[in-house]
């Protein structure tokens, strides 16, 4: 927890107990000032829900009722001051944190999409004058590498030229990849077997990698739904998921490829048997340029969650029964 976050709980926690202290001091004083110590504990339950959200405003308010309520149920159902008002205030203090937190959180949740949007719109004006920079004169190095290709016979000589080409390659892939990313990417939704570019997708992985592909196993895809979706960029998605699946374990490791249907959502996952992601940087991992692999852009996951973004789906990483790391998309159900 930050420092920020302690002084804030220690200051509500500090005004609840003064407010506790003075009102349980004066529990056996038959005075209309405990009506007012009932209104002052809406001031730790409003400060919790504006500095902690839903939950903040929750628990607050569900603690001030489990320390209040009792005494006045058990102890003083005889006080001429105790009836349904006060009841009452028990109800408002729950609603009043909920609501006032549940706010609070959309809110903070509203400027967070808002910063990000602000972000990225003045990215993709940045990201439009670096591809032009340097995608034209990739593509004319690359031409020039090609006609030098088919023109040499020594080997020393191609083969500086082939890495020199898989590097303009890799630098072109970059650029499109950053544009992708600065870019809103609109779905054009179709009826789609997801169970089907699933396995066409894995088949196409398989053969890119030929020998060095591990074991591919599907599990329970056959009895999906079909989900209105872009299969285009959702099968980018599962691709760039199963290609660092490759990536990240050996040939003799697995890769599982699973779905499931939940209510109205259908969730595809993609697990392998590597060494996993770390818990600090299951989220982490989706913002731009954050790579564990060596010589990764760090852009794919970022580009990933903004597509499944845009199908009112998402992306969230875990640990996997496989032991190593496990990707799990959702779409909605097709209606």
């Amino acid at each position: 927890m930050k420092t920020r976050s302690r002084i804030q709980l220690v200051l509500i926690l500090g005004v609840s107990s003064v407010i506790a202290y003075y009102h349980f001091g004066m529990i056996d004083v038959h005075t209309p000032i405990h009506s007012v110590h009932y209104r002052l504990n809406y001031l730790p339950i409003l400060l919790a829900a504006v500095w902690f959200g839903r939950w903040g405003g929750a628990i607050s308010a569900g603690l001030v009722t489990a320390v209040y309520l009792p005494n006045v149920v058990w102890g003083h159902g005889h006080d001429p001051y105790i009836n349904m008002n006060v009841y009452l205030e028990f109800v408002l203090y729950n609603v009043v944190g909920w609501v006032v937190g549940e706010l609070v959180t959309r809110r903070i949740q509203d400027q967070k999409k808002l910063e990000e949007s602000k972000r990225l719109a003045a990215l993709g004006e940045v990201a439009a004058g670096i591809a032009h920079e340097i995608r034209n004169p990739a593509q004319t190095i690359r031409g020039a590498i090609d006609f030098v290709l088919k023109k040499s016979k020594e080997e020393s000589v191609t083969g500086i030229l082939r890495t020199a080409r898989e590097e303009v390659d890799r630098l072109d892939s970059f650029a499109k990849n950053f544009l992708s990313l600065a870019s809103n990417p609109v779905p054009r939704k179709v009826s789609t077997n997801i169970s089907a570019l699933c396995r066409d997708i894995g088949a196409r992985v398989t053969l890119a990698k030929g020998e060095n592909i591990p074991e591919i196993t599907y599990d329970e895809l056959e009895n999906l739904p079909e989900v209105q979706c872009d299969p285009e960029q959702i099968g980018q998605v599962i691709r760039n998921l199963m290609e660092n699946a490759v990536e990240a374990i050996a040939k003799t490791d697995r890769i599982k490829i699973s779905g499931i249907l939940l209510t109205n959502t259908v969730v595809i996952s993609v697990e392998d048997s590597g060494a996993g992601v770390p818990k600090d940087l299951q989220e982490k991992i989706f913002e731009p340029f954050c790579s564990k692999k060596s010589g990764g852009t760090g852009l794919g996951l970022a580009i990933s969650r903004r597509i499944m973004e845009a199908h009112q789906g998402g992306i969230i990483c875990e640990k996997s029964s496989l032991n190593g790391a496990a990707f799990h998309l959702t779409l909605p159900r097709q209606t």
